[in-house]
């Protein structure tokens, strides 16, 4: 029978444990749950279960060997889980500072080593890195209005792809200026507008992602290059840091 979506992503650890013990072995050491699970934001049925495995160095075939464990568990939600050894995350620091700050900010060790616990960020990295996912989005977002061609559906569906990542950046660029990382998405838009960054694009952004606002063709590209816009400003304040 399928695995059905837990009422609570708890419910499942022990058996998920179970099943990555079976699969790897000794080779596991540790299984973090990261995401909104991990932050208390689980909605049953909408909501990913995300997983990040931590393996031995010398650990093999960790991929084919998971296979199973995920199309068991991927009906109740279960997202394809990150599978890292503790020298992989270490060395990617300088890498993929915003994605490793963001799953340690809100994640939980559910067995085994903490990798996560500690991450020391490097603000030059973080710096860099968000100046280049800022410039990215921008245009990806000036390429989605060019292709939409005022399409109603498309333009929303843009607004609504969107909108997540413009939360996560605007996260990273407060522990940038502010040294604070709020988790709740009304905490992150509240933080960065008081410290003086352009969100209120990114506000009716999440507000038409939520239902909140339905916004016609014209003003969904209005929205849009606004967006653009006010990303243009964040990339400035980061190139000039």
């Amino acid at each position: 029978m399928a695995k059905k979506a837990p009422d609570k992503p708890e419910d499942i650890f022990p058996e998920l444990i179970t099943d990555l013990s079976n699969a790897l072995g000794t080779d596991l050491h540790g299984v973090c749950l990261f995401g909104s699970a991990a932050r208390g934001a689980y909605v049953k049925g909408r909501s990913d279960i995300n997983l990040l495995v931590v393996v031995a160095e010398e650990a093999k075939a960790t991929a084919s060997r998971l296979s199973g464990f995920y199309r068991k568990w991927a009906p109740a939600g279960l997202a394809a889980p990150l599978v890292m050894n503790k020298a992989y995350i270490a060395t990617s620091l300088d890498v993929f500072p915003l994605e490793l700050m963001t799953m340690a900010a809100a994640h939980k060790c559910i067995h085994g080593e903490d990798p996560l616990e500690g991450l020391v960020i490097d603000d030059r990295r973080l710096r860099l890195q968000l100046e280049r996912e800022v410039k990215a989005k921008l245009m990806a977002l000036q390429g989605r209005l060019i292709a939409c061609g005022g399409d109603e559906k498309e333009l929303r569906h843009s607004v609504i792809e969107a909108a997540p990542a413009m939360t996560a950046i605007l996260q990273g660029c407060l522990k940038l200026f502010t040294g604070a990382y709020p988790l709740d998405r009304q905490e992150v838009l509240e933080r960065a507008e008081t410290a003086g960054l352009p969100v209120e694009s990114f506000r009716r952004m999440a507000a038409v992602r939520a239902g909140r606002l339905s916004p016609k063709a014209k003003e969904l590209t209005e929205l849009l290059e606004w967006a653009v816009e006010q990303l243009g400003q964040l990339g400035q304040r980061l190139d000039q840091m």
